[in-house]
């Protein structure tokens, strides 16, 4: 069931790259009189069309009791303290009670289908209610965290371990895109970042999910995706003076020499400008196009070379500008960021965030039925 409705209640409370987590000097990047200068990727790099949720049991789930596992690569030799997920409740999503979830780290089978295996690394045990009394976004925390390895891969297993399944049941949401792609999102392996599920013969992937979920280790690194809305009823048109732009300031200097952007074509044939410049006032460091045969009805991720490669200096204000001729029309749809519901900023870009201008000044993305002129989330796009 797809779901890109807002939430209903306040919660307890998106992704400078996973990537970036596990990058530093050593990576190979140089240094410059202002400091270092790294390369690889920067921004976002999270596409997404909606939510997607899973019945943890449910009405609708073809066993007895459905399993679903979160499979990632751990970045740190720590403990895994805390993690944060996504809860949904309401008519498809939730039942009776709402059950009791299980939640079991476990380790990866190492065969080619990278399933759970092995005993409990530790557990935890929520009572989420319906409707939800703990929050959309609960921190849930591990009474013994077993360490784990950098490098090595585990899986979350969420059971519902209530004696009526199919009664009393909520869902677990995910990112969810409507085209599946490999790799799901740019610079994620497959394998490091997925959603299994299993109705009674065994383990599959689900190959438009991605999770939502942050990892908190023991040693204060925090890890995952924090992107965990879509706002896709308040897409922007890029036509004209309609125009859409990522605002940003690096806290590290980064070497980049392409730009990719997900959108969708919606008329015209007139190419889509990816513009880089320093701030709205400053000079245009970098300019390059992409062609509307590149783009259909669809929102894909379609890249850029930029002529020549450029520095985006540590402290210094740019924008990444997306705009098109009058007589071709373009679609983008900014993704939000848990900041407001105590995910880490390392689970998000947090950087800067997306704007749009209808031609008479700018304003951060709406929250569809919500707020204005916000800053917490960002366009679909990254710089390498």
């Amino acid at each position: 069931m797809v779901d890109d409705a807002l939430p209903r209640s306040r919660w307890l409370g998106p992704l400078v790259l996973m990537t970036l987590l596990v990058i530093g000097l050593a990576d190979g990047s140089t240094r410059s009189a202002s400091g270092p200068i790294l390369d690889g990727p920067y921004g976002p790099a999270i596409g997404a069309d909606a939510l997607a949720n899973t019945q943890i049991g449910g009405d609708s789930s073809r066993s007895p009791n459905l399993l679903t596992a979160y499979r990632f690569r751990a970045t740190e030799s720590a403990a895994l303290s805390t993690i944060r997920v996504y809860l949904v409740d309401g008519d498809g999503y939730a039942g009776g009670t709402g059950g009791t979830v299980a939640i079991r780290l476990r380790g990866d089978s190492g065969a080619p289908d990278h399933v759970p295996t092995g005993a409990d690394l530790s557990t935890a045990t929520i009572t989420p209610g319906n409707p939800i009394t703990g929050g959309f976004l609960p921190l849930i925390r591990f009474a013994a965290p077993a360490t784990l390895v950098a490098g090595e891969l585990y899986h979350l297993e969420f059971e519902n371990t209530d004696p009526s399944p199919r009664t009393n049941f909520v869902s677990i949401n995910g990112l969810w895109t409507s085209v599946v792609t490999r790799p799901r999102q740019p610079t994620l392996e497959d394998l490091d970042w997925a959603q299994l599920i299993d109705e009674g013969n065994g383990w599959t992937v689900r190959p438009s999910s991605t999770p939502i979920l942050d990892l908190g280790y023991d040693n204060g690194i925090h890890a995952g995706i924090g992107y965990m809305e879509v706002w896709v009823n308040a897409a922007r048109q890029i036509s004209g003076t309609n125009a859409v732009r990522e605002v940003f300031i690096p806290t590290i200097a980064r070497r980049v020499s392409t730009v990719s952007v997900r959108v969708r074509r919606l008329a015209g044939a007139s190419p889509l400008t990816l513009r880089v410049g320093e701030s709205a006032d400053g000079p245009v460091l970098a300019e390059a196009t992409i062609t509307a045969s590149s783009l259909g009805e669809v929102p894909v991720w379609v890249t850029a070379d930029l002529p020549s490669s450029i520095v985006l200096q540590a402290g210094v204000p740019y924008e990444l500008l997306l705009a098109a001729p009058a007589d071709s029309s373009y679609s983008a749809v900014s993704i939000e960021r848990g900041d407001h519901y105590d995910f880490a900023a390392s689970t998000y870009f947090a950087d800067g965030y997306g704007q749009y201008t209808t031609g008479s000044g700018w304003s951060g993305f709406d929250q569809p039925g919500g707020t204005t002129n916000n800053k917490n989330s960002d366009l679909q796009f990254y710089f390498r």
